[in-house]
């Protein structure tokens, strides 16, 4: 974990860029569980030309949630990116733990102009929501940004 962690770390603070990756296959690692490291290196802008992108679900701490919504809320998901078919994003709250607030999540989904493009589910599973989020999840729902199954 640490070793991938250090990698996507080293590409958000890096001065270059990975201008040539076009796709990135991490099944069978542990990457999915760097959460706030991952996030910020993939949609730091440093992997522009990246066109699809293989991995296992994405274990989310607080932090983790709070970067995936700043990059939903500016508006920084790359464009044409195909992420995994099943692409899942995990709550990942250590045992006895306090819960994991979403609240600004689903704000950010809901208020952006694309939602949430790619992923194809949330576990929200030790997450939880005030009243601004269940506002963002109706409002979500509604709009056709997020959908409940």
């Amino acid at each position: 974990k640490e070793a991938w962690i250090a990698l996507m770390d080293s590409i958000t603070e890096s001065e270059v860029s990975l201008p040539r990756l076009k796709h990135l296959t991490m099944l069978g690692t542990r990457v999915g569980k760097t959460g706030v490291s991952l996030v910020k290196a993939l949609w730091s802008g440093k992997v522009a030309a990246l066109q699809s992108v293989m991995q296992e679900p994405w274990h989310l701490d607080q932090e983790g949630v709070s970067a995936v919504a700043e990059v939903v809320r500016a508006g920084k998901f790359p464009e044409g990116v195909e992420l995994f078919e099943e692409f899942p994003l995990h709550l990942l709250r250590e045992p006895d733990g306090p819960l994991i607030n979403i609240d600004a999540l689903l704000s950010a989904i809901t208020d952006s102009e694309r939602g949430l493009p790619g992923v194809s589910s949330l576990f929200l599973e030790g997450g939880t929501m005030g009243p601004e989020g269940m506002r963002s999840l109706v409002a979500g729902v509604r709009t056709g940004k997020l959908r409940l199954t």
